[in-house]
């Protein structure tokens, strides 16, 4: 039978005591940092009951505690068991990190007159298994234990405490079969590619580069599978030499097909579990380039116990996740317009009935009501609502194609919304629009622009407790770095730049009652301006996802005439571009949706010449 959440507390707990721990850290990725994992790695979900694509666990001797942030409040909020459980809400003023609650509870530190305070707990030994923590996030927790020189507590890397109580019911490791992504799709040779890393290695003065994280290693060698669903990726790992290259997978995944793609590129097989002595003992010179946040501490322990002194390894960025960003004119134009009218099950048999179609690229989010309110509420049979009338609907869904990754929402009203419903949808749009039409100097990041995209919600004192834009692939992850549109100070790593994809989607969610999202997918392109100051280049966003905007929930009093002249222009080219590609039923249906606002100009024409007409029509009377 199942285990309870207390059961599963006490087992753990148990095994932390035979690794004398006095706390253990369980993250929500898995070996290769991965925001979306295999039901194999689902380790924290399992522990917590917690489902959710964010979050860490901490559970001591005394306490079980998950942190996640402010997509995920509500939805943890129901699925965690508070007899056993805290939830701690990442982001929030009073709520510390991880670190901080950990430095309280373990470390020796002085206060603030000079006396020292006794750690709280012994032994002070803090668990985690190292794949599932990044270096950089490792160097980081060091740190933060260090305490104040008095005392410190320890980080310390043990095994894999969580599947040991898991047990036989844990899902096996995904097997499913490799396939070529050909050029014809993604526009890049694999053997060029290994050449752009090589050019790297040799700027950094370093034999190799190793690669952990799964979409850059499918980017990389040309390859794609279904091991996590919607992510098209082998998990997998890679090593690029300066004269050979290295991929570590199950080889029952390989086809001949594949194993002579990879092959004619000069990639050599090994077992996946091989890396490690692979980087204990294969390399015999010179320095391993590992990027801090996307390999494992794991793998760096694991390259220093290379006996050879020149074998170090060298931490930097690394080259794939901006290479990958930047998409070839092949994987933009694959990047087709796809229309997004209804639930979630329906728009899942539309988009499999196109062609190119592989899977969805995320688990499609559809809320009614007060279930749109949770911003990655996921709909189960069980639970669901009915979609009803009076209510707001906010559907967020996407799919896998051959050529290219779709992310795209929208909200509606079936009925006569509120006029708060529509004062709050229009600020959502404002902010949309902001984006839509930004022009910004070379060198801006998205941290800059977010701002853009929340003025107008702030103006009412609303705000959205997410990023507005996130990166998406070529027929890879829906979610994709280096850069991004944030608040995060993650965002302000990478300036945004021409050929990248992103997505604009602000919103707002009120507790209990409903959520509002606009989404489309962006291409970063340069623009054309009258001056170009000091020689700057300036960059814009071309909007190139094709659906209506519902003009009903708007608040027309509150746009100005540009927001009101760029929502008509971008719903006449909705239903250019998508009327030619439907049936008769649904072209009337789009007509309907994308028929143009008044704007305030048209509304005083119109209501003079009325007003003239009445005032004729009246003498006319009178004669």
């Amino acid at each position: 039978s199942a285990m309870s959440p207390a059961e599963k507390l006490s087992a753990l707990r148990a095994l932390m005591k035979r690794e004398s721990l006095s706390a253990l850290l369980v993250p929500s990725g898995d070996a290769h940092q991965s925001e979306y994992i295999a039901k194999h790695d689902g380790r924290r979900a399992f522990v917590s009951g917690f489902t959710g694509s964010a979050g860490t666990v901490l559970v001591t001797t005394d306490a079980a505690l998950l942190w996640t942030d402010g997509r995920y409040y509500e939805q943890a909020g129901l699925q965690l068991d508070a007899a056993h459980w805290t939830l701690m809400k990442q982001g929030l003023p009073d709520t510390p990190k991880i670190s901080e609650y950990l430095r309280a509870q373990y470390c020796v530190v002085s206060a603030d007159d000079g006396a020292v305070e006794t750690a709280k707990k012994e032994p002070r030994r803090v668990g985690v298994d190292a794949r599932l923590l990044s270096k950089q996030e490792a160097d980081e927790l060091t740190k933060a234990l260090s305490g104040d020189g008095q005392g410190s507590a320890e980080l310390v890397a043990v095994g894999d405490l969580v599947s040991e109580v898991w047990g036989d019911v844990r899902p096996s490791p995904p097997l499913s079969a490799a396939f070529i992504q050909p050029e014809a799709y993604c526009g890049t040779a694999v053997s060029a590619k290994l050449g752009k890393v090589r050019e790297f290695l040799a700027q950094k003065r370093a034999a190799a580069l190793c690669v952990s994280a799964l979409d850059e290693i499918a980017w990389l060698l040309n390859v794609r599978s279904a091991d996590i669903s919607y992510n098209p990726v082998v998990i997998s790992y890679a090593v690029v030499c300066v004269e050979s290259a290295h991929w570590f997978v199950d080889e029952r995944k390989l086809s001949d097909e594949v194993r002579s793609h990879v092959s004619q590129a000069g990639v050599q097989l090994h077992a996946y579990e091989a890396i490690f002595d692979f980087l204990r003992a294969g390399l015999t010179q010179g320095a391993v380039v590992l990027d801090p946040q996307s390999t494992s501490w794991a793998l760096h322990r694991a390259l220093a116990e290379n006996p050879i002194a020149a074998v170090k390894s060298l931490l930097t960025t690394s080259p794939l996740p901006l290479a990958k960003a930047l998409k070839t004119a092949v994987e933009l134009d694959g990047m087709k317009p796809v229309s997004e009218v209804s639930g979630a099950d329906h728009l899942e048999r539309l988009r499999g009935e196109q062609s190119d179609y592989v899977s969805l690229s995320f688990a499609t989010i559809s809320g009614s009501g007060s279930n749109g309110a949770i911003i990655h509420y996921k709909p189960e049979s069980s639970t669901c609502k009915q979609l009803h009338i009076e209510e707001m609907y906010l559907v967020d869904s996407g799919a896998q194609y051959r050529d290219g990754t779709t992310d795209v929402t929208r909200t509606v009203h079936f009925g006569v919304p509120t006029a708060h419903q529509r004062r709050c949808y229009t600020r959502v749009l404002q902010g949309h629009i902001a984006l839509a039409q930004a022009v910004f100097p070379e060198g801006t990041t998205g941290y800059q622009l977010d701002l853009l995209a929340r003025q107008p919600l702030w103006r009412d004192g609303l705000n959205y407790l997410h990023g507005t834009g996130h990166g998406v692939g070529a027929f890879l992850n829906v979610h994709e770095g280096p850069h991004s549109i944030s608040f995060r100070d993650t965002a302000r790593l990478q300036p945004l730049l021409p050929t990248m994809t992103v997505t604009n989607e602000p919103g707002y969610y009120e507790t209990g009652q409903f959520g509002i999202r606009i989404e489309n997918v962006c291409i970063v392109r340069e623009a054309s301006t009258p001056h170009n100051f000091n020689g700057t280049r300036y960059f814009c966003l071309e909007t190139i996802t094709m659906a209506p905007i519902q003009t009903s929930l708007v608040d027309v009093s509150i746009l100005s005439e540009n927001e009101l002249e760029w929502l008509n222009s971008y719903n006449a080219l909705v239903k250019n571009t998508l009327l030619p590609l439907l049936d008769q039923n649904t072209k009337a249906w789009l007509e309907i949706q994308c028929a143009p606002l008044a704007t305030q100009a048209n509304k005083r024409g119109a209501a003079k010449s009325a007003s003239s007409a009445a005032t004729t029509a009246k003498k006319r009377q009178k004669a």
